[in-house]
């Protein structure tokens, strides 16, 4: 075989390989494209950017809430990976009102309930929420509850989380927030998946199975800077729960979100709430975090992070 024969057979060899290579990269590779009807609700906040990136942190879809705080994105994402995805408030971006006052991270009050709260008197108030992309959800929401759990995945794993693992690892993580507004649940809630009601709009329709946790994430607007302080109190205590510093820092918190919970169940503003649900927020206020059960929870979560980890693509 002479060099010009044997170069262009390397030539037809090389290009077929290419091809199939390209084949199977496309039948390896699965792409979903899905809908997300989203609602941002800390109360309802209207106007804002909402940015959804994939597990790589690339960005594959920016919009705007509308005036009542929803949101439609269509998204192409991999089959087995999770998306990201979070507020940035810009000039128009309004949050109404849902506690009973709502106060800057001075401590000045800048509305009361029901009104509205311009951007510039929010500070860097951001809410996001993650999900799977092998599970379509048509009623997606962001608040403050989904805010820290995701925090608190993400401070861990910031690459693929397995989907296999993802509910798994979403469950753990809502049990350690729970736990640390002093709240014991039986049954397993995974809070990136529940749909609070909003107390602007639903105060006649409250679902019962969330309505203490409706009225939390409602009082999170007493004070605009705290849901960034619970929730950094929040990946700390995970990482040292031993820490008594860390563990008197977030009972203070809570026993504070708490009261104003509190206050907003006896306000008025709310049609009335049970006295047994008021006698578990009253409990709840004055209790310390059962350390025995965080630990517990804290090391379930520790060891399913672990796991995937060790999955390849998975790690921080």
């Amino acid at each position: 075989m002479d060099n010009k024969t044997l170069t262009k057979a390397l030539l037809v060899f090389i290009t077929v390989f290419n091809l199939s290579s390209c084949s199977e990269d496309k039948e390896t590779i699965q792409i979903n494209t899905i809908q997300i009807n989203g609602l941002l609700l800390k109360g309802t906040l209207s106007n804002t950017q909402v940015i959804i990136s994939d597990s790589d942190r690339k960005i594959v879809w920016q919009g705007k809430s509308n005036s009542i705080g929803e949101f439609i994105a269509h998204v192409d994402l991999g089959s087995d990976s999770y998306y990201l995805i979070e507020t940035n408030l810009t000039l128009g971006s309004e949050i109404i009102c849902d506690a009973q006052l709502c106060r800057n991270a001075s401590g000045d009050v800048i509305a009361d309930f029901g009104t509205k709260v311009p951007s510039e008197n929010l500070g860097e108030f951001n809410i996001s929420t993650i999900a799977t992309s092998s599970k379509i959800i048509n009623n997606l929401q962001l608040n403050s509850l989904t805010t820290l759990t995701s925090n608190l995945i993400r401070s861990q794993i910031v690459a693929d989380i397995p989907s296999t693992l993802f509910n798994e690892i979403a469950l753990s993580a809502s049990n350690l927030i729970l736990l640390s507004f002093g709240l014991n649940s039986d049954q397993d809630i995974n809070l990136l998946n529940v749909n609070l009601s909003n107390l602007n709009q639903d105060t006649e329709q409250l679902n019962d199975d969330f309505r203490l946790l409706s009225i939390i994430n409602a009082a999170m607007a007493s004070d605009i800077s705290q849901l960034n302080q619970i929730s950094s109190k929040i990946n700390d205590l995970y990482l040292s729960p031993s820490n008594t510093n860390h563990i008197e820092e977030l009972n203070r918190l809570k026993s504070n979100l708490i009261g104003y919970s509190l206050n907003l169940s006896l306000s008025g503003h709310l049609n009335a709430i049970p006295d047994t649900e008021i006698d578990i927020l009253s409990k709840a206020k004055t209790s310390e975090i059962e350390l025995s059960k965080y630990k517990e929870s804290q090391e379930t979560l520790v060891n399913l992070i672990t796991k995937a980890k060790a999955v390849p693509g998975g790690g921080s």
